[in-house]
């Protein structure tokens, strides 16, 4: 007599169970999700949304993320903000150099973008509050100032021009590129949903 094997798949005893329209709407935010970080295609959106609308039990929904990195219908709910820093996955090979070279470029001008905001807005608002609520004849200064805080930044962060600009366009296309993602799943789901 053998003992059973324990199961490869912890969520494999529930493959059975029902599921609702609650759990439908997590996968199709889950793949939503995969489709704007772009682990699938188009044409795998659609099928794969299709079926997760008409699923029936969990086991039906786990099979429609097991090759993605979310991998199940347990997962926790992606965040969908085009905004949000991406997470890097896990199941990304190591690098070459030029990718690192260029992850790094990416990071360098996040840090470089985040401060720069952080700089400019202190910047305004101390020029708005001493020129019309102090009354201080030097409200000028702070726009100066600011110019000064960003050329130091670039220069802490080894950030020049040619690279700004190849960060620049690499992030407008990335968020380009996001946001038409998202806006194609969010149509997919209203049809789906009517």
């Amino acid at each position: 007599m053998s003992t059973p094997q324990p199961d490869s798949n912890p969520y494999s005893e529930h493959a059975d169970v029902r599921v609702g329209d609650k759990e439908r709407g997590h996968v199709l935010e889950l793949l939503s999700a995969h489709f704007a970080d772009g682990y699938i295609d188009v044409h795998e959106f659609d099928e794969r949304t299709g079926h997760a609308a008409i699923a029936r039990t969990r086991g039906d929904l786990d099979a429609l993320l097991q090759d993605l990195p979310s991998g199940n219908s347990l997962a926790p709910s992606p965040n969908l903000d085009p905004n949000a820093q991406a997470q890097p996955s896990p199941h990304t090979p190591a690098a070459q150099s030029s990718d690192r070279e260029l992850e790094e470029l990416l990071s360098r001008g996040k840090k470089v973008q985040r401060l720069d905001t952080v700089i400019w807005t202190v910047a305004m608002v101390l020029f708005f509050v001493f020129m019309f609520a102090v009354n201080w004849s030097y409200f000028w200064i702070f726009p100066p100032i600011a110019v000064v805080g960003s050329i130091a930044v670039r220069s802490l962060y080894k950030l020049d021009d040619d690279e700004e600009e190849i960060f620049n366009e690499i992030a407008e296309k990335e968020q380009s590129d996001r946001a038409k993602r998202l806006r194609q799943a969010a149509d997919r789901r209203r049809e789906l949903e009517q």
